[in-house]
């Protein structure tokens, strides 16, 4: 099967889930969170594209409202002008922070690179990397940018796939060394990185392949129903994921008529 990082994390997160969205093919509904999201890294991309003399904040803050407005999925994102002007306001700040606070001369090696990687067992790793850099040392930073919140320890930002699998793929496409993944934070302007060795990238291609074989065998999508079913794209279409939203709201409701 070709199974990309966010795919991985879906089914771990939960089953169904997956497969009404990759298997089943059903659309995942626009959200605000989304499309900035996608505005955010077009304008990173479209900057360091540019050369150095080009790279001003005037531009950038000129090439994300445009493409913002442009951007035929926008109507469908938002539910109102001011929800569409809060998350646009916020997408600028994002990248003003980045500006003042990043190299805005580096080069990077990659910008928004897919990569198709084949494993054992049939299966094929396929995703877009944001962005690789050279270090000093000649050895390759994978830089993932993000644009929600940071967890409160850095360890969960790192069990997500995409930290432990994107090195994987950038040193078999690339022939180099990674020395550094990075998760940048793009609302707080926060690095949180790690330094892979020879024998985490092993582990993780060995777990990708597990979770993969997994995948393929699996014919039940049992799904695993939790406080993320509220925000579930597919709620109406699982009883067991409306039955623990239904359960939980009985027990907040019942909470209000505790005598303390």
């Amino acid at each position: 099967m070709r199974i990309s990082a966010s795919a991985g994390d879906t089914y771990r997160l939960c089953p169904r889930k997956f497969r009404f969205q990759y298997v089943d093919g059903l659309p995942i509904k626009p959200s605000p969170h989304l499309f900035l999201g996608t505005q955010v890294h077009a304008a990173l991309r479209w900057f360091f594209e540019r050369p150095l003399p080009e790279r001003t904040w005037e531009r950038l803050e000129r090439v994300f409202r445009r493409n913002w407005r442009d951007d035929p999925e926008r109507g469908r994102s938002f539910s109102n002008r001011e929800e569409e002007r809060r998350f646009g306001l916020e997408g600028l700040a994002y990248l003003r922070a980045f500006f003042d606070g990043e190299d805005t001369a580096a080069t990077p090696l990659w910008l928004e690179e897919w990569v198709e990687m084949p494993l054992d067992g049939g299966h094929v790793l396929v995703g877009r990397v944001d962005r690789v850099d050279q270090l000093d040392d000649g050895r390759l930073e994978v830089i993932d940018y993000k644009t929600g919140r940071p967890p409160h320890d850095d360890r969960f930002a790192l069990r997500d796939l995409g930290p432990q699998v994107y090195p994987v793929a950038v040193e078999e496409t690339t022939g180099r060394r990674v020395g550094r993944m990075t998760l940048l934070y793009l609302r707080e302007g926060r690095r949180v990185s790690y330094e892979p060795s020879p024998a985490d990238l092993e582990a993780a291609r060995a777990a990708l392949i597990d979770l993969a074989d997994t995948i393929s065998g699996d014919s039940r999508f049992v799904p695993r129903a939790g406080r993320r079913c509220r925000w579930c794209d597919f709620l109406d279409r699982c009883p067991e994921g409306q039955a623990y939203v239904a359960g939980a709201e009985v027990a907040a409701a019942g909470a209000d008529d505790l005598p303390f």
